[in-house]
């Protein structure tokens, strides 16, 4: 890009020639690369292998003795023995008492009274008690003693042991390590030059040869 500012002319003194030489200042805009430091921040992911402990039940089946005691029932020889008891019983006797009652009866006769011997009758009540055999049965306790013979038959319990395996399933945890790939992100500033083309006004001098027209 060229730009005319000014026209500076000179004689030119060689010889008999008649032209002139012509300087014109011009700018030209000239492109310089500036450059700079600039830091970039990169990412990256990386792996990091972790080890953790996991725990995983394991069974198996077992077979344990259970034993437990029965008792079975037999009979024993008869224990026999004597015992004396009172054995009482009631009887009843007949016996005589006497009931009286008394009885009141009206008992009257006449008295004479006055002149002409007149008869007038004078009552008065006479107790009479009246008695008679009654019979009544009197109960009586008799007792007396007697051997009795007593026999007891107890029973008697043999223990016996009875044992049996029954199938029985047993876990438990088993701890198991194990390896695991944990991402992590790393992340650092990397320089970088960045350029860049400026633009410049460069002042220049172009000769020019100018010639008379005759």
């Amino acid at each position: 890009m060229l730009l005319i500012l000014s026209v500076v002319s000179l004689l030119s003194v060689t010889g008999s020639n008649p032209c002139n030489t012509v300087y014109e200042t011009v700018y030209e805009i000239e492109y310089v690369s500036q450059c700079h430091t600039d830091y970039q921040e990169e990412c990256h992911t990386e792996y990091e292998t972790v080890y953790e402990t996991i725990y995983n039940e394991k069974c198996n089946t077992i077979y344990p003795e259970t034993c437990e005691t029965k008792y079975y029932s037999s009979w024993r020889h008869p224990r026999c023995h004597d015992e004396h008891e009172t054995v009482c019983k009631t009887l009843h006797e007949t016996s005589h008492h006497t009931e009286c009652v008394t009885n009141y009866e009206k008992v009257c006769n006449y008295v004479e009274e006055g002149h002409g011997h007149e008869k007038k009758e004078h009552c008065h009540v006479v107790p009479r008690q009246d008695c008679h055999d009654v019979p009544m049965e009197v109960p009586k306790e008799v007792c007396q003693e007697v051997v009795k013979h007593h026999c007891v038959q107890e029973p008697l319990h043999v223990p016996h042991l009875h044992c049996h395996q029954s199938p029985k399933l047993e876990c438990h945890r088993v701890p198991e390590e194990v390896a695991k790939e944990v991402p992590k992100n790393h992340c650092e500033k990397i320089p970088k030059n960045i350029c860049k083309d400026v633009p410049v006004q460069v002042l220049k001098q172009i000769p020019k040869q100018v010639c008379p027209d005759w």
